[in-house]
């Protein structure tokens, strides 16, 4: 590379960033409180996570592999080639016909209340009926996120008094937020412990099989439900035919929290998703290792330029001298987790979590 070519490099390199951090910078206030949430299982200590997985591998596996097949969740084509096996014994398969990645076994509610019943200790690390009620940081969590989304949602349900059906709403504390920001709403769930402690609270949630006291709602939500779900293609039809015309249907789920899936495009993307899946590959066999002498470490590499990503590099690309410098110095360190380089990648990262997406596809 010559003098201008870098200099331009360089320059290039600094507007990026300068964009990212301006954006970061100007983020609404109700975006940043929303990103500020913990992480999945920020609630169970590490020892509880360890025992939880203990307990699954010992008695739960046995009820998985009882479960009846199923086709792909996306397409219902039963044709599948096998990919791995998740840290907790999950199989997972890729369909031939539309390549959705899923678990080619039934798994409901039945299995873990078989699984609860035979292993009572379970319960708590499975269950959160009590946690969403007795466990103030629980408590909190579902706070910031319900009064965060009922807040927008407010803003488009476009009528003067709306009405709101969460399923899926475990003992209902996004209904009590629902309400606060002017909603009527009312809960469907199947988990007979939270229903009992939702009617103990006098809260209108509602068996699935249960004649609803409305038909249509204004707004229908899904906080977290669709991937508990056998069947998601049919919850999904189920919950659009609840939506009055005009109405909104919102969904969260759990993602990788991917800087990489984020920022990625086209070809990218799958790029990105394959890193994605060895970084929680890799928690997982921590978590099996936890407390001996085997160190785990997750190594999150940046775009590092090589011969077969000419012409597809994303931006902050280093050189191949660069990157394999800094992964051989992580692997030494032995870390539990590092990006690399760690500049930029290290910041960069941290920004693409909480960036819009429109923002990230002009910086990007």
């Amino acid at each position: 590379m010559s003098d201008t070519e870098f200099e331009d490099e360089a320059a290039a390199f600094a507007a990026r960033l300068d964009r990212l951090v301006t954006a970061a910078a100007v983020l609404p206030a109700c975006a940043r409180r929303r990103r500020a949430l913990p992480l999945p299982f920020s609630n169970m200590t590490r020892e509880h996570w360890v025992r939880s997985i203990e307990l699954w591998k010992q008695h739960g596996l046995g009820l998985l592999h009882q479960q009846p097949a199923r086709p792909c969740p996306a397409c219902g084509d039963s044709d599948a080639d096998p990919l791995f096996h998740s840290y907790d014994g999950h199989p997972y398969v890729e369909c031939r016909t539309c390549r959705t990645w899923y678990v080619p076994l039934v798994v409901d509610y039945g299995l873990y209340q078989r699984y609860f019943e035979l292993v009572p200790e379970a319960r708590r690390f499975g269950d959160y009926t009590q946690a969403q009620v007795n466990d103030e940081a629980a408590m909190a969590v579902d706070a910031e996120r319900f009064d965060g989304y009922y807040a927008e949602l407010a803003g488009m349900a476009g009528a003067e008094h709306p009405t709101t059906l969460d399923i899926g709403c475990g003992v209902g504390n996004s209904l009590v937020w629902a309400e606060r920001h002017g909603f009527e709403a009312i809960g469907v769930e199947i988990n007979q412990a939270a229903l009992a402690t939702a009617a103990r609270l006098k809260r209108p949630v509602f068996a699935l099989d249960a004649e609803l006291p409305i038909e249509r709602f204004d707004v229908v939500t899904l906080w977290e439900t669709l991937e508990h779900l056998a069947d998601p293609l049919s919850a999904l039809q189920e919950a659009a035919g609840r939506v009055r015309p005009g109405g909104v249907l919102a969904i969260t789920v759990p993602n990788l929290d991917s800087p990489s899936i984020r920022s990625m495009r086209g070809t990218r993307t799958a790029y990105g998703a394959s890193k994605a899946a060895l970084n929680s590959l890799a928690e997982g066999i921590r978590s099996d290792v936890h407390g001996t002498p085997i160190a785990v470490s997750t190594i999150l590499p940046g775009y590092i330029a090589t011969d077969i990503n000419v012409g597809r590099r994303g931006p902050f690309t280093v050189d191949l001298d660069t990157g394999v410098d800094a992964l051989t110095a992580a692997i030494e360190r032995e870390p539990v987790r590092a990006y690399v380089p760690g500049w930029p990648w290290r910041p960069v990262a941290g920004l693409l979590r909480v960036l819009p997406l429109p923002v990230l596809r002009r910086v990007t």
